[in-house]
């Protein structure tokens, strides 16, 4: 089984799937000898099985610009969810109301071969209550952008940060998305909610 740019996973009958399980599941039911389910009974043997399968580990291709801030590039504990950035330039202070430039943070990323996913860049919660925080507020890492991640950070608080270099300062997670096909129609069923507050205001 073998992936491609476009997250194609073909079997070795050449029959592709965009769903890794399914694709490892049709197989291992076919390793049973092609002739031993009709096509019905092939896909619910196949779906039965692929459902009893592991989700698969997915790797991510990652370049560090400056490896010497990082020990390891990986999330603080087992269960974290975001990947520390750290600042990589010498020490600022962070007047309040006050933003840098556009920072390279020196950390590139190669998501082409994974499902479809992108990157976001979010504030890390300890240090956005005290108010830093990106000046877009979120960074979306598109699928197919490969090149060294940027940031601008804002203070929105009351009081200056120092930032020093190999500071934790943001943090990165991959999230999965829906790549739809688009159906354009004249109207919206008016049947659902709609407004600001349309669930109450308190």
């Amino acid at each position: 089984m073998k992936a491609t740019h476009t997250t194609t996973y073909t079997a070795d009958d050449g029959t592709e799937y965009t769903d890794a399980r399914l694709c490892a599941a049709h197989e291992q039911v076919l390793a049973k000898g092609e002739h031993a389910y009709g096509t019905i009974e092939f896909e619910e043997a196949r779906d039965a099985l692929a459902a009893t399968l592991p989700i698969p580990a997915v790797e991510v291709k990652v370049h560090l610009k400056y490896p010497q801030l990082y020990p390891a590039f990986a999330p603080a504990t087992a269960l974290s969810a975001g990947f520390d950035l750290r600042w990589p330039e010498r020490e600022i202070t962070l007047l309040p109301g006050e933003r840098t430039g556009p920072v390279d943070l020196g950390v590139s990323l190669d998501l082409r071969d994974l499902p479809p996913c992108m990157a976001v860049i979010a504030p890390r919660s300890g240090l956005g209550s005290r108010g830093l925080n990106l000046a877009n507020t979120l960074g979306v890492i598109d699928q197919d952008y490969t090149s060294s991640v940027q940031a601008t950070l804002v203070n929105t608080g009351r009081r200056e940060i120092v930032i020093r270099t190999g500071d934790r300062i943001l943090q990165l997670l991959l999230v999965p998305i829906l790549r739809p096909a688009v159906t354009l129609v004249s109207e919206i069923d008016g049947s659902g909610r709609g407004g600001l507050g349309s669930t109450g205001v308190a």
